[in-house]
C-alpha cells in the first residue's frame, strides 16, 4: 500500500467512525418507524459532506500530491508555487555536493561534455550543454534555442537601485562577465540624455549610450559626475597613423591635371599611390568606415596668390582656407580633414591662377 492510499484508508476511517457516533447521538428511545429521511435533512446533509471530503481528498491526493517543499534528493516540481511570508524563508538552494562537474552525452559528435548544474531550455531534445562549446560549464545553463530567443533575462525596478545582471568574477583571473556573439559582442541600447547634462549620481566606470547615439564613460564619481565622450556619430573616433604615403597627385596621369582658379574637383584618397607615375601600390590604405585624415596638402606652382579649401567630398563651398600661397611659390600645410561616406575630399580653388596639388596622409581616423 502506498503512503497515499493508507492516508485514504485513514480519513475514511475516521469517517465512519463520526457517522457511527451522529447515528447513535440521534437514534429515536421508542421503534418507530420513520419515513425515508429528506434528503435535505441535517444528518443527510451531514453524511453528504464527510462523503464529499473524502471523494474530494482522495482525488486530490491521486492526482495533484506534490511536496510543497521538495526535500533533499526530491525533485523540483516545474509549475508548483509556495507563497512564504515575510518570515519564511525566500532562499531556493539546488545544492550540487559531488566534488566532479557532471557529464552529460554529446548528441553531436559522440562521448560527453561538461554540463550545468541546473539547467532551462526550451528544446528537449538538447543535452545539458552548449551545443557550440563545452568550455563554459556553469552553476546555472539559460538556452534558448527555438522558441525563446534570449538564454538569460535579468530585470531590476528596485528603488534600492539594484543591476538586472550581476557578474561577479572573484579571485585571481576571474572575470565578471565574458561576453560573445557572432553579430556583436555587446549590444547597448542608447536612451535618456547625455551624462553630462544628467542630474543624477554616477560613479567610476559607468559606461553610457545615450538617446543621441554617443557613448560615454564615467571618470569621476558624481551628480552627474565627470564623462568622456567615447564615440558617437558627431566624433572622429579613434586615430590610426600610418607611415605617410601619396594619396592624389595632379601632375601624374591619374590626377587630372593643373586646377584652373575658381575650379573644384572630388579626388578618392583612399588608395597609396606611387609617388614616380600616380599608380596605385597598394589600395584601400584608408578603410571604408574612416572619417578624417590627417594630411599634408601642397600647392605647386600657382601663377598668383590665392588660397586653396580643402572640403569633405562633394562640399565646394568656401568656409575656410586650408592653403594661402603667393605666386611662382610652392607652399604646403599640415592639417585635418572631414571625408565623405566614399573616402573623398574636395579641393577648392578660389580666384587666381590656380596651381597642381599634392596630399599626402599620415593618419586616419574610424
Amino acid at each position: 500500500m502506498t503512503t497515499d492510499d493508507a492516508r485514504i484508508a485513514e480519513l475514511e476511517d475516521r469517517i465512519a467512525e463520526l457517522t457511527a457516533r451522529l447515528d447513535a447521538a440521534t437514534a429515536p428511545t421508542t421503534e418507530v418507524a420513520e419515513p425515508d429521511e429528506p434528503r435535505g435533512s441535517r444528518r443527510n446533509m451531514l453524511k453528504l459532506a464527510a462523503g464529499a471530503a473524502v471523494g474530494g481528498t482522495a482525488a486530490a491526493l491521486a492526482v495533484g500530491a506534490r511536496p510543497v517543499a521538495a526535500a533533499d534528493t526530491d525533485p523540483v516540481i516545474v509549475g508548483d508555487t509556495t507563497t512564504q511570508g515575510d518570515t519564511g524563508q525566500t532562499t531556493t538552494v539546488i545544492d550540487y555536493q559531488r566534488s566532479d562537474i557532471p557529464q552529460v552525452p554529446n548528441i553531436i559528435g559522440g562521448g560527453t561534455s561538461n554540463a550545468n548544474v541546473f539547467t532551462v531550455r526550451d528544446r528537449e531534445a538538447l543535452a545539458l550543454f552548449n551545443l557550440s562549446s563545452s568550455s563554459f560549464p556553469a552553476a546555472i545553463g539559460g538556452y534558448g534555442y527555438e522558441s525563446l530567443p534570449n538564454g538569460v533575462y535579468g530585470f531590476t525596478s528596485s528603488s534600492a537601485g539594484g543591476y538586472g545582471v550581476v557578474g561577479l568574477g572573484s579571485g585571481t583571473g576571474n572575470t565578471g562577465v565574458l561576453a560573445r556573439g557572432t553579430r556583436a559582442n555587446v549590444e547597448l541600447t542608447g536612451a535618456g540624455d547625455a551624462p553630462p547634462a544628467r542630474a543624477d549620481a554616477h560613479v567610476t566606470g559607468e559606461i553610457v549610450h545615450d538617446s543621441a547615439g554617443d557613448l560615454w564613460f564615467c571618470v569621476a564619481d558624481g551628480t552627474p559626475g565627470t564623462w568622456k565622450k567615447l564615440s558617437g556619430p558627431g566624433t572622429a573616433g579613434a586615430f590610426h597613423a600610418v607611415s605617410p604615403f601619396r594619396a592624389h597627385d595632379s601632375r601624374q596621369p591619374s590626377g587630372g591635371g593643373r586646377y584652373d582658379g575658381d575650379s573644384n574637383r572630388t579626388v578618392s584618397i583612399k588608395d597609396a599611390r606611387n609617388v614616380s607615375d600616380g599608380e596605385v601600390a597598394t589600395a584601400d590604405v584608408i578603410p571604408a568606415g574612416a572619417t578624417a585624415i590627417a594630411a599634408n596638402i601642397a600647392v605647386i606652382g600657382p601663377t598668383t596668390a590665392g588660397f586653396m579649401s580643402v572640403n569633405p567630398g562633394g562640399d565646394a563651398v568656401v568656409a575656410a582656407s586650408s592653403v594661402n600661397y603667393n605666386a611662382n611659390e610652392n607652399t604646403s600645410n599640415a592639417g585635418i580633414f572631414t571625408l565623405n561616406a566614399n573616402r573623398e575630399v574636395e579641393v577648392v580653388f578660389g580666384p587666381g591662377g590656380g596651381g597642381n596639388v599634392a596630399i599626402d596622409i599620415t593618419g586616419y581616423w574610424t
